[in-house]
């Protein structure tokens, strides 16, 4: 099941959004619960004991704007995906980084509400991956979503989340990334593997992170093809216009 918000300060098109929502979903057969929300307020009191999977926001809120509550969400464990629902497309460049799937332009919600929802839940379903790995505190499910980085140091291997650093017993690098087995993890060298996702800087050949302070570099023999795969990796995030 899927936990859709919607939120908007305009009730007009809150109620506009949400019934032309519940048509795509039911016509795509899908099992999912939705909360419509009046502002942004309200919706922060109900996150704090629920969990969503996508939100629809509206960037353009007097009491809290879409852009600062999306850096709120940012901080929570599994941050919802965000489809920013504008009527003014200047607001979209102040959006990146913020787990954001894709924009909605409010004049075009009728062409492309359908594409961008049904899009967003595909790649919920092709990301939503975890895996299980004996770690310090015992066998443990491991989101791959929150993985930065794998990396090799005096013959242990230790994994680093967005939350802390684990060392994986019984595993090597080969073994992990067999399991893994997503594009978005890149082995830069000999020694670790990286998730895309987090990578913010690859200066000079070395690798590093939102969210860790650690540090990796980019063999010669890999310095191309990781930058093509990084790039593909940017290009691939959508954004509607």
């Amino acid at each position: 099941m899927y936990n859709l918000a919607i939120i908007d300060d305009d009730e007009t098109f809150l109620n506009i959004l949400k019934d032309k929502l519940t048509h795509i979903l039911f016509d795509i057969d899908m099992d999912y619960q939705m909360q419509a929300y009046n502002g942004p307020m309200d919706f922060l009191k109900a996150i704090e004991s629920k969990h969503y999977d996508i939100i629809l926001l509206d960037i353009d809120m007097p009491e809290l704007d879409g852009i600062s509550l999306a850096k709120q969400l940012r901080t929570i464990q599994h941050p919802p995906i965000i489809i920013f629902v504008t009527s003014k497309e200047k607001y979209m460049k102040s959006a990146f980084g913020l787990n954001v799937f894709s924009f909605l332009v409010k004049e075009n919600i009728d062409t492309e509400l359908e594409t961008i929802v049904t899009e967003c839940i595909q790649y919920i379903d092709n990301n939503n991956k975890s895996i299980i790995l004996k770690i310090d505190e015992g066998l443990q499910h491991l989101h791959l979503d929150d993985i930065i980085c794998i990396y090799s140091e005096d013959r242990k291997i230790k994994l680093i989340t967005i939350f802390k650093t684990f060392q994986v017993y019984q595993e090597t690098l080969t073994s992990l990334e067999s399991k893994i087995n997503s594009p978005h993890f890149i082995c830069p060298n000999r020694g670790s593997i990286v998730n895309l996702k987090y990578v913010s800087n690859t200066s000079k050949g070395c690798i590093t992170f939102e969210y860790s302070d650690h540090i990796e570099y980019i063999s010669r023999d890999k310095m191309k093809s990781f930058d093509k795969k990084l790039m593909e990796y940017i290009l691939k995030q959508r954004i509607y216009k």
